[in-house]
């Protein structure tokens, strides 16, 4: 990850001609996140304790045996 022509960019810039004609200079950041395992887990979105297995779908726990049936494929 960090080769040459990464740390060379990192100190000056990329010049980049964008389509409306505009030339943006981008300098490439490297993001590091720390979090202990309670805060990853919600950024992941992964409930771990949770009466659902999804913060989408929001179907209970108690009923995941019904799901995938030959009446959900009609």
């Amino acid at each position: 990850l960090l080769d040459d022509k990464f740390i060379e960019v990192y100190h000056h810039r990329i010049v980049c001609h964008c389509h409306d004609g505009v030339d943006c200079q981008l300098y490439p950041q490297i993001f590091t996140y720390s979090a202990n395992y309670p805060e990853k887990v919600l950024i992941a979105t992964v409930q771990n304790m949770g009466e659902c297995l999804c913060p989408c779908c929001l179907i209970p726990k108690s009923r995941i045996h019904q799901i995938a049936t030959e009446r959900d494929m009609l």
